[in-house]
């Protein structure tokens, strides 16, 4: 090595004597060696000892988790209850506005209508789906769809319009900067849309487009939800389609339209949300554009022709049923077989309803999906519930199998859509009605957790989009006048209990049934042997086989030999002795909402309201009355009879509900419960018995179950009652040769005003009344479900106990036998 060198390596060694350390650790004591190798002398202090290791001074800054001396605790910032609260205002013409602050340069702006497929009763169905299709259209400022596409361009911005079927919902999301031009487009688009015959024509090509592609796809659910809506409402309010039927296209024009918007897009019905926005600029901007500008149809000349004002009916649900035979395409090359689809529901709940919570739990809780996701996904995704686990991991044939919860401002919908090859489809059926029965069973401590922490990571994570903000604050706005916030239901959701979940669960499967079903559906059952199969839970328990539907060897045959096929009540004509008062009433209720085509009630006193309510409960049932006292002659009857068949042409179901409870009158409690029930049953066989070349038809005569065990107090009540018994049992025995099935519905105590008026037979328990409804009894509105249910089962000498709010069947001892 040359001096130079030498010297350089004399002047570095000296620096690193000299320079502060700059080493994170510094050497250890280690003795003076390994075993593996001598340590360096670099790294030996002057004691000859090394170390290494050891921490070094490389500030005199205290350690990280040490306080800085001399400086003042750090504040951290904590979010405001200002920042995350919904303020409203409503302005001077009824439009309310709603907004919610939000961080970030976007914001999310847009109206949610009181609008849809529900109110088109009195125009062509459809015209929601045409407004969904027009929006963004050419308006009063802006020329043609792309002047809009270029005013949203232009600030970073996107739209959509989207409809359900009670609410219409505009939305742009844009830079929070171009805040005016969003809401000024925004108030054209909803106020001030030109509707050109052109545009209209488009409209109509895009819909009919939608709708054949909608027929050529495998997945049928939008299809199926408009179907099983219809079987649940009728052809009303929330039964009205929102799809556009295909027989209306050609009656939508630019006048169908205008009118329609001029009613329904009035300020009232209208919530302007924003999120992300300030809220008095934007009260400022609503009422300059929505205010001050007046909407188009102000300036044009309102048709003669259609209705005049908004449909404000309620929502009534009447259960039944829609099927439609057709091919529904299949896809052999992506592994899909042909399937036929079946929807099966029942009245769920309005989204102001206390149970409305649990029966989102509930609804998370049967869960499901489709086949093609068995074997994948995991814990969260819905793998472990009921529909997954009891169904689709079970049957291989099952393609899918869902649960939906349907919520409104007054009713709602709960159904299982299932989907199967067509040859399974019973077998789909009846795997459907055991899961909503077991519905009713006490959930699993793990069940119940699992889906209530689903749901409220469901509602967390949805929330973090803010167009799912936007329209969660336009949608509870526009229902209840104010936002409800997330803590609010995560509280309510934890306190779902396991009680909570069944008494919800109850509460469906009370309601009458509603069935679709699309595809190769000649396997499907009767709607009254499903309605037979629901009804039966109640006395041979949830895990039995529901042999209504199949006589295949798998199923449980009946062992029953006189049981009648179901009865669905829709279109027919029922004629109901005292069907106005106590129960009477009730099951007149329940009887209109089946869809009836006539209610002819015989009572001896008129009731106009009571009259006026049944028919106001659904517009579709004829209700009439007559007046009739069942003491009087036979003969009186049969006139009475001949006038009603003279003017309903047909009678399919006769109910003998006459009854006193009133043991003071002997003569009158016979003449009424017994003599006038032979007497009236007596007289329609003029024009049932098939003997005389008549139809037959049925009868459900009211005992009680004092016909069963006498309640000693009330001698005659109770002779009169079996008298009904052994009369029925009679009249079924002699369907074969009079063609006349007949059985009877036999309540326990009953809370109802005849009650109160109970008197004992000589006074020997002067306050029976009293004694009678101190036990458990039950309501007129649970024994009128299940007098319904009892009358849809429709079996021939049926002896049914409707008690505690059950439907049970008796079964009759035999002591003797005539021979005969």
């Amino acid at each position: 090595m040359n001096r130079r060198g030498i010297g350089m390596l004399k002047t570095l060694k000296s620096t690193c004597r000299t320079f502060p350390c700059r080493f994170a650790t510094k050497v250890s004591k280690i003795g003076s060696g390994t075993g593996i190798g001598r340590i360096p002398s670099g790294v030996r202090g002057k004691d000859g000892l090394s170390r290494v290791n050891m921490p070094s001074i490389v500030t005199h800054l205290p350690r990280q988790k040490e306080p800085l001396p001399n400086v003042p605790e750090a504040e951290y910032a904590a979010p405001m209850a200002e920042s995350a609260a919904t303020r409203v205002t409503t302005l001077e013409n009824g439009l309310r506005i709603a907004s919610e602050p939000r961080c970030g340069q976007f914001c999310t702006v847009g109206l949610v209508i009181s609008s849809g497929p529900r109110y088109e009763a009195a125009y062509p169905g459809g015209v929601s789906h045409f407004l969904e299709k027009l929006a963004f259209n050419s308006t009063a400022n802006f020329p043609n769809r792309d002047a809009i596409r270029k005013e949203l361009e232009e600030n970073g911005g996107i739209c959509d319009c989207q409809t359900s079927r009670d609410t219409l919902i505009y939305a742009a999301s844009i830079d929070s900067r171009a805040i005016d031009s969003a809401t000024r487009l925004l108030a054209d688009v909803a106020l001030r849309p030109t509707i050109s015959e052109q545009e209209v024509n488009l409209a109509a090509r895009a819909v009919n487009f939608e709708l054949e592609t909608l027929r050529m796809r495998p997945d049928q659910e939008p299809i199926l939800m408009d179907m099983i809506h219809a079987a649940a409402y009728g052809d009303n309010t929330l039964g009205l389609p929102k799809l556009c039927p295909p027989e209306t296209l050609e009656s939508i024009d630019r006048a169908v339209l205008m009118k329609y918007l001029k009613h329904h897009h009035s300020p009232s019905r209208m919530v302007f949300a924003g999120v992300g926005v300030d809220h008095d600029e934007l009260v400022e901007l609503v009422r300059k554009y929505f205010v001050e500008e007046k909407p188009i149809w102000e300036s044009e000349p309102e048709s003669s022709v259609g209705p005049k004002q908004v449909d404000t009916s309620i929502a009534h649900y009447t259960g039944g049923i829609v099927k439609e035979q057709c091919e529904i395409p299949f896809y052999a090359a992506a592994a899909l077989p042909e399937l036929a689809h079946v929807v099966l529901g029942f009245e769920g709940c309005a989204h102001q309803d206390p149970d409305y919570v649990p029966l989102c739990v509930l609804n998370i809780m049967m869960g499901g999906g489709g086949s093609f996701s068995r074997g994948s996904g995991g814990h969260g995704k819905g793998m472990n519930s009921r529909l997954y686990t009891k169904v689709l991991n079970r049957y291989d044939w099952v393609h899918s199998a869902t649960a939906h919860n349907h919520a409104y401002t007054d009713s709602g919908l709960f159904c299982i859509h299932g989907s199967a090859p067509p040859q399974h489809l019973n077998d789909m059926v009846e795997v459907i009605v055991r899961e909503l029965l077991s519905m009713a069973a006490e959930p699993g401590r793990e069940d119940l957790m699992r889906s209530k922490i689903q749901l409220q990571s469901m509602l967390l994570m949805n929330l973090e989009s803010r167009a799912v903000v936007f329209e969660d604050v336009g949608r509870q706005v526009l229902a209840s006048g104010h936002r409800k916030r997330p803590e609010h239901f995560i509280e309510e959701i934890e306190k779902v209990s396991a009680a909570d979940i069944q008494r919800v669960a109850t509460r469906l499967l009370s309601s009458p049934p509603s069935l679709a079903a699309r595809g190769d559906i000649t396997g499907l059952p009767e709607m009254g042997q499903v309605t037979s199969a629901l009804a039966g839970a109640g006395r041979t328990g949830l895990g039995r086989r529901l042999s209504p539907f199949s006589s295949d060897q798998h199923f449980c045959k009946s062992t029953k030999s006189n049981e009648s096929e179901g009865l669905c009540l829709t279109d027919k004509n029922v004629v109901f002795v005292a069907g106005l008062g106590g129960i009477g009433m009730d099951t007149s209720r329940e009887l209109v909402k089946r869809d009836l085509k006539n209610l002819v009630i015989l009572d001896r006193i008129e009731n106009p309201e009571a009259i006026c309510e049944l028919k106001e409960l659904n517009p579709k049932v004829k209700v009439s009355f007559y007046p009739y006292d069942v003491t009087v002659p036979l003969k009186e009857t049969t006139k009475l009879l001949k006038t009603v068949f003279a003017k309903i042409k047909t009678v399919d179901v006769l109910i003998n509900g006459a009854g006193i409870l009133d043991d003071h009158q002997i003569e009158r409690t016979v003449a009424v419960n017994y003599t006038g029930l032979v007497n009236t049953t007596t007289a329609i066989m003029e024009f049932w018995d098939k003997r005389e070349c008549g139809p037959g038809g049925i009868i459900c005569n009211i005992g009680s179950v004092t016909g069963f065990n006498a309640i000693y107090q009330v001698p005659v009540y109770s002779g009169t009652k079996a008298g009904v018994v052994n009369f029925t049992s009679s009249l079924a025995k002699l369907a074969p040769i009079t063609g006349v099935t007949a059985y009877t519905v036999n309540p326990g105590i009953t809370k109802t005003t005849l009650v109160n008026k109970f008197n004992s037979w000589l006074d020997v328990e002067p306050e029976v009344a009293k004694k009678l409804l101190g036990p458990p009894n039950q309501t007129s509105q649970q024994c009128a479900a299940n007098f319904v249910k009892a009358i849809e089962l429709n079996q021939n000498g049926a002896i049914w106990k409707l008690d505690l709010g059950t439907l049970e069947p008796i079964k009759w001892t035999k002591h003797w036998d005539s021979g005969i």
